[in-house]
């Protein structure tokens, strides 16, 4: 059975009863006189918005498919999700954002051509064309804002999978990585094998054959590459550095005469 519902929801297990009951459903059984009662579940509440777009309900397979959804504020967390797609299962407590998929929280934002969401995990698994930005948290003190001044560009990380775990804010990239970022000296990009984001810690960091060059022409490489974003920790450090070519100007001084060999004549 399908029904088209409002576009506009917010959905917790008492709202979704109400919504989408075909009939009346037997009460909880009792506990077993020798076995404790279960714990409260506790109810979630998902808010769903879609004001141009359409919901329909699917009672078969107890899916939600909605269209231009506009956001969806995911449980437990402080992520937003956007799609011209989304498709969520009840039950299993899954969603699929197709369409120009979007997740966002106050500091990050993560792109690709599908977004999965386990609501259980809390987690979010996104493929094809993924890019995630993180961004530096905004400086609190005087010296801060000096020193993130040197690194106010966001790292950008493109990849072909991540998995980002939403409420923790943590993420493992793999497949094609490529992290850059700009600062006031110039812009660097690097290559490697594993990738791991930290938004909690505002760390970065790419293993595996890591290769790193800058638009002067600078690069290296290494085992390990771990970028800074974290107020008074702000940097770039590098690990097992090999092949590493750097350039540096000095002020030229006039160019002097040798003594003739056996002193003055």
């Amino acid at each position: 059975m399908h029904r088209r519902v409002a576009t506009s929801l917010i959905v917790t297990a008492g709202v979704l009863a109400a919504l989408f009951a075909t009939g009346s459903q037997p009460g909880p059984a009792a506990p077993a006189p020798d076995k404790p009662a279960p714990a409260a579940k506790k109810e979630r509440q998902l808010v769903i918005n879609a004001e141009n777009g359409t919901a329909v309900w699917d009672e078969a397979t107890k899916t939600l498919t909605a269209t231009h959804v506009d956001q969806i504020k995911l449980p437990d967390s402080q992520s937003v999700l956007r799609a011209d797609r989304v498709v969520w299962n009840r039950e299993q407590r899954w969603m699929r954002a197709t369409g120009k998929p979007r997740m966002w929280d106050p500091d990050n934002e993560l792109t690709a051509d599908t977004i999965h969401a386990d609501l259980k995990a809390k987690r979010a698994t996104a493929e094809g064309n993924v890019r995630l930005v993180a961004r530096p948290k905004k400086a609190k003190t005087e010296q801060g804002q000096k020193t993130r001044a040197q690194v106010e560009e966001p790292v950008v990380v493109l990849c072909d999978k991540m998995d980002y775990f939403y409420q923790a804010k943590r993420g493992i990239a793999t497949g094609n990585l490529k992290l850059t970022q700009k600062d006031k000296r110039a812009a660097r990009t690097a290559t490697g094998e594993r990738l791991s984001y930290d938004g909690n810690e505002e760390t970065v960091v790419l293993e595996g054959n890591v290769h790193v060059t800058n638009t002067k022409g600078e690069g290296f490489q290494c085992k390990r590459v771990v970028v800074h974003l974290k107020e008074g920790a702000e940097g770039f450090q590098a690990e097992g550095i090999t092949d590493a070519t750097f350039f540096f100007t000095e002020e030229e001084e006039g160019e002097s005469t040798p003594p003739a060999a056996g002193g003055s004549e």
